[in-house]
């Protein structure tokens, strides 16, 4: 039950963040710098949030497992070391 929880509560933040934040998708022309293209990259990856706004969910739920098991990996490893 908390793993839906998790989930839901990451699709929610996700979406809101994209559609407070789109606006700043846009560079007119300038570059952009590292952390503006992690952050594209994190809402247009792997499905394409920027060109249909139906695959954001799916976006979502992509980095809400990435997410997910790279904090069950920190986890064991942090246990394994002690």
């Amino acid at each position: 039950m908390r793993i839906i929880a998790y989930y839901l509560i990451f699709v929610v933040v996700y979406v809101v963040a994209f559609a407070t934040t789109a606006m700043y998708f846009s560079t007119w022309g300038a570059k952009r710098n590292i952390f503006e293209k992690v952050y594209v990259f994190f809402f247009s990856k792997p499905f394409g949030g920027i060109d249909s706004l139906w695959s954001l969910p799916l976006n979502a739920i992509f980095w809400a497992t990435v997410c997910y098991l790279l904090i069950i990996a920190i986890k064991k490893v942090k246990h394994k070391l002690r």
